[in-house]
């Protein structure tokens, strides 16, 4: 289908001790994942180490603080899973009491939790649905057509649940490989053929089944007013009921999103919900689409975003787009600035790579050097080239708009690179002193103390080789 990447081979791990600060109180360690107390403010972390060349640090409660306490001694008591990405790189983790869940125990346990929207209580209809899918779930994993099958026949319901179901198993199989393994050694996870087969062709039902959704539920950041990147991809509701739910979990947590309802119609120059979301998806730079559903069912689909990016126009821009939606959206969610220190040095690295487009037009239809070009005020006078990161966006912006209405035959956009972008601001025969980008979506204007930052840091970059890496 075009959408699924091979699988890759785990590469080998090397764990390092690192001086932590003698602030920090390490409660739980395993060699992937790290617990501590901040003993200055008593706030509570978990740290993911190795997190794609660096390090992931995540609140968690005091409720989950304890439970992580009691398994660095009472390792048995619990069920840790770990969400992880195709290169086995660790998104999330997971603890739990070593017990099977139903409807009834989830039930219970989302009474316990605190600062939780109130959950309706679980209607028989839904215990018959969860029962029903944990059976059809056992009864495809049990058969013996699948280690051969190349298709599996399943709704939406189905196969979501085959699919969230064995990465579940999956994910245990990973979690004991590494608890099992000497630390540093190379983990050698044995997945029976019979579940990689199920997950495979579940995967693949999935899709098959949300390409024809006649509806799907889109999560956004309040903040960008693009999709809210969830460790790098996109969160799918597959009903309504479900989008308000994971709506009103993040604001429990003050995150601010709200879902939007992608429809296929049936006028067929609009492409199906599925398909206009793969592509703003892969616009956005995420690597993957995770679908969610009822009983806590959800399953990540990874996106060949090679294949999708061909047909991107200046596709250097996606990264920056990616960089700088993660970045503020986590800043404008609480996330302290120290803690998006990577983050923040990858959406500069990308902003110099970038290609950025500006709206304009001809002041004189002879002469093709003199460019009216769109600047807007922010709030303090600052006059700022207004910029953008793809065509589609610039042909929306009432710049754009105006300068078309005005000169429908001379209007178009101008290309910048970022040092053509700062040799014009810092002229002293321009007026702008600095610049914003997708201001629709982050509108972030960049001038004053911010620009000389930037500034600072593009010095830094260009010598040392055009990157933030130590050489």
């Amino acid at each position: 289908m075009g959408f699924f990447n091979k699988k890759k081979e785990n590469k080998k791990e090397t764990i390092e001790e690192l001086i932590r600060p003698e602030n920090e109180r390490s409660v739980y360690r395993d060699g992937v994942f790290e617990v501590f107390e901040d003993t200055s403010d008593g706030k509570k972390y978990g740290r993911i180490l190795k997190y794609h060349g660096g390090e992931k640090i995540i609140d968690i409660s005091d409720k989950e603080f304890a439970l992580w306490s009691d398994a660095a001694e009472n390792f048995n008591k619990y069920r840790i899973t770990y969400e992880r990405d195709e290169e086995f790189f660790i998104e999330k983790a997971h603890i739990e009491l070593a017990t099977t869940d139903t409807p009834e125990k989830i039930e219970e346990k989302e009474q316990e939790k605190p600062n939780q929207p109130s959950q309706a209580p679980v209607s028989e209809e839904d215990k018959r649905e969860f029962s029903e899918l944990v059976e059809f779930y056992n009864n495809a994993v049990q058969s013996t057509d699948v280690e051969k099958a190349t298709s599996l026949s399943a709704d939406l319901a189905q196969s979501i649940a085959a699919s969230a179901l064995c990465e579940r198993k999956i994910n245990e199989l990973i979690s004991k490989a590494k608890k099992d393994a000497p630390e540093g050694e190379k983990i050698k996870v044995q997945i029976p053929k019979a579940l990689d087969n199920l997950c495979q062709n579940a995967k693949k039902a999935l899709f098959q089944n949300v390409s024809c959704a006649k509806s799907l539920f889109v999560i956004y950041s309040e903040h960008t007013k693009r999709p809210h990147s969830a460790a790098g991809v996109a969160l799918v509701a597959l009903t309504k009921e479900v989008a308000d739910v994971t709506v009103s979990e993040f604001l429990s947590r003050g995150q601010k999103v709200y879902a939007l309802e992608f429809t296929t119609t049936p006028d067929i120059s609009m492409p199906p919900a599925a398909s206009r979301i793969v592509s703003e998806a892969a616009s956005m730079g995420l690597r993957g689409i995770r679908f969610i559903y009822k009983f806590g069912f959800s399953t990540l689909i990874q996106l060949n975003t090679q294949e999708l990016i061909k047909k991107q126009q200046f596709p250097e821009n996606i990264l920056l787009r990616a960089a700088m939606s993660g970045f503020f959206q986590d800043l404008r969610n609480g996330v302290p600035a120290e803690k998006l220190k990577n983050a923040e040095l990858s959406m500069y690295d990308a902003l110099f790579r970038a290609t950025l487009i500006q709206p304009c037009m001809k002041k004189n239809a002879e002469k093709s050097d003199e460019l009216s070009v769109a600047i807007v005020k922010d709030d303090r006078g600052n006059c700022l080239l207004e910029l953008f990161t793809s065509v589609e966006l610039t042909e929306r912006s009432e710049s754009y708009i105006r300068f078309k209405n005005e000169a429908p035959q001379t209007s178009g956009y101008k290309k910048w690179s970022f040092d053509e972008l700062m040799t014009e601001i810092m002229s002293e025969k321009t007026a702008v002193n600095g610049f914003i980008i997708d201001k629709d979506c982050i509108p972030v204007p960049f001038a004053g103390a911010s620009l000389d930052k930037i500034v600072k840091l593009k010095a830094i970059w260009d010598n040392n080789g055009k990157s933030f890496v130590k050489k």
